[in-house]
């Protein structure tokens, strides 16, 4: 209930209501920010961060962008404002221990510390910074304390599992762009919970939910959430690609030093990269990242 409250009035100060009403003008591309949570995946694993930190680092990047109102950004701008989005979110709910050279070192586009501190100042100045920002994972968390009294600690821990799955994955689709955490959420554990309740564990969990949320089971925007998440978990799982891992053997042009002009002009951005291709297509070629990818090296753009 105290999540609740709080997530409504993090979503009464005006940036994130202007993202809320702009939720389809989040981004410039919606293939570029697709790739570029992708790439917040691959850091905070690499830095060992929590994953909750892309939810917060995409936020901030929707937001900022909402709160420009432009809608001719280049994509070194996109990109430089990616990476002071999740420079921020460690610096305000992570370890704060990833450092400006850090990023500047995973990027292809010749960013400049100086463009980090510029966009940063931007951001803190047009944001709203006074409240912690609520994650899809608190939620799942909190509501696990709602699961019926004879589910027992590895079913409890599988359901937190694949609902947060749900949730990491709903980031790389703009369609949960400014929704509520907390709705994410509960769509997320009813999925979850298909598999690892009984039907009468299932019905008593999901109405529990329903009337800490207050939303109904029969809501119409819950199923159309259920359903999107299910779809963006298969394209996920079905997928065997591996997305943005650098080979041991690096070649010349991925040195750090390249000073291509965005997220376009990497050494595998060619025209048959999934960068380039249809969403549709894409989706089918392309998969967030996931824990079940090993990472040898951190990505860059």
């Amino acid at each position: 209930v105290d999540l609740i409250r709080e997530e409504k009035t993090i979503r009464q100060s005006d940036d994130h209501r202007t993202l809320i009403r702009a939720r389809n003008r989040c981004c410039p591309s919606v293939l570029w920010r697709e790739r570029v949570v992708q790439w917040f995946y691959d850091v905070v694993d690499h830095v060992g961060e929590s994953r909750d930190i892309v939810f917060i680092a995409a936020n901030i990047l929707d937001r900022f962008h909402v709160m420009n109102g432009k809608s001719d950004v280049s994509e070194r701008h996109f990109e430089a404002s990616a990476l002071t989005a999740l420079f921020l979110a460690t610096r305000v709910a992570g370890s704060a221990t990833l450092e400006v050279l850090d990023l500047i070192r995973m990027s292809r586009a010749g960013i400049r510390v100086r463009d980090i501190i510029t966009i940063g100042n931007e951001m803190v100045s047009k944001l709203s910074w006074d409240r912690k920002l609520l994650t899809p994972t608190d939620f799942v968390k909190a509501a696990t304390k709602l699961l019926p009294a004879t589910v027992d600690s590895k079913c409890t821990k599988a359901i937190i599992d694949s609902a947060c799955y749900f949730a990491e994955v709903a980031v790389c689709d703009t369609f949960f762009v400014g929704m509520k955490p907390s709705m994410i959420a509960f769509a997320a554990l009813l999925n979850s919970s298909e598999t690892g309740l009984s039907q009468v564990g299932r019905l008593e969990y999901a109405h529990r939910l329903a009337k800490l949320t207050g939303t109904s089971l029969s809501d119409k925007g819950l199923r159309l959430v259920r359903n999107r998440l299910y779809q963006v978990r298969n394209t996920s799982v079905n997928n065997n690609q591996q997305p943005h891992i650098i080979p041991d053997t690096e070649s010349q042009d991925s040195d750090i030093n390249y000073k291509g002009k965005g997220l376009c002009n990497s050494p595998s951005c060619h025209e048959d990269s999934p960068i380039f291709l249809s969403p549709v297509k894409r989706a089918l070629t392309h998969s967030p990242a996931t824990p079940s990818v090993k990472r040898q090296r951190v990505s860059r753009y």
